[in-house]
């Protein structure tokens, strides 16, 4: 899958198990591989956060394509912003998760997780965070 903006950084393999074949000279054989969940390095940076903003970000894929994400990869940009973004392994599922503007629907899962923590009290720390991360999510969305 193409990075959705020119200032992404990495990519964190998805949660999937992948079979890998492997030929020798004598034989062959297959050789499975779980790969590290595509939420790890979201879930680190967000913390106690994580849940709600993975919550929020799947209503409105969900919302938005009618198709509840089930598998995701985290995503680093350049400017130090930690996203997360549903992958598919069917073209079509994948293709309408591509069409949800990623930037729209981590300005609104981080404007709605942070409104949900403040109200049931969070620390100062992951409000400073989340502030940080909204505004990184600004500076994206308006270098577009």
């Amino acid at each position: 899958m193409p990075p959705l903006n020119p200032r992404l950084r990495s990519l964190e393999p998805q949660d999937c198990t992948v079979m890998v074949t492997v030929h020798t000279s004598r034989r062959t054989f297959m050789e499975f591989k779980a790969l590290g969940t595509g939420r790890s390095t979201f879930d680190e940076h967000y913390g106690a956060a994580a849940y709600s903003l993975g919550d929020q970000l799947g209503f409105i894929y969900f919302r938005s394509t009618g198709i509840e994400p089930s598998h995701w990869e985290s995503r680093i940009y350049e400017n130090g912003l930690v996203a997360m973004a549903p992958v598919a392994t069917d073209t079509a599922i994948q293709e309408a998760f591509d069409k949800v503007d990623l930037c729209a629907a981590h300005a609104r899962a981080f404007s709605r997780a942070m409104e949900a923590l403040s109200a049931h009290g969070c620390s100062d720390e992951v409000l400073c965070l989340l502030t940080a991360a909204e505004g990184q999510i600004q500076e994206l969305i308006s270098a577009v």
